[in-house]
């Protein structure tokens, strides 16, 4: 399996940064990523909190790890898929911090992103990697899908036109 994500990543549109280090911690990770039955995912699925500590755990790093905190992100969208039932993802597991949420939460102040987001997350009540979607759709380029977002309620609306208003997006 790793082998066969380590040839696509080069050839991919979207990963063209860094495949080589991807395609490391690929193969660090597939003896966990193997060892997955139905009833690990299921598991997982309504712990993935420890989901993001074992992963950890396998490639040697911090659970909180932008690696790791994204894998949990898809790890919820795939596991949603499978068993056919929405589990919230945990307010423990943090924003994945990258270039997007560094410039986002730079323009709105010099608190460390994680521990930014995490109080406006709490004060939400939306946990970080929900919080992490807002954000990340608040940035479409399509009008119908910012349009939609709004709608969603009026905290949403204010986060929706923070973040473009802070990207320079109309």
């Amino acid at each position: 399996m790793h082998e066969t994500l380590a040839r696509y990543l080069p050839r991919s549109r979207n990963n063209r940064r860094l495949t080589e280090q991807k395609a490391r911690r690929l193969a660090k990770a597939a003896p966990f990523l193997l060892s997955l039955d139905t009833e690990a995912v299921h598991r997982y699925h309504r712990d993935m909190t420890s989901l993001a500590r074992d992963l950890a755990r396998a490639l040697d790093t911090d659970p909180g790890s932008k690696t790791v905190v994204f894998a949990v992100k898809t790890f919820g969208y795939a596991a949603r898929e499978i068993t056919g039932e929405f589990v919230p993802y945990p307010f423990e597991v943090p924003i994945p911090v990258d270039s997007r949420i560094t410039r986002i939460t730079r323009g709105i102040t010099d608190e460390d992103p994680v521990t930014f987001w995490d109080r406006v997350a709490r004060r939400a009540e939306l946990p970080p990697l929900h919080l992490d979607t807002v954000l990340w759709l608040s940035m479409s380029p399509k009008p119908e899908v910012v349009r939609g977002l709004r709608k969603t309620s009026p905290e949403v609306a204010r986060v929706v036109d923070t973040v473009r208003e802070l990207l320079g997006h109309p």
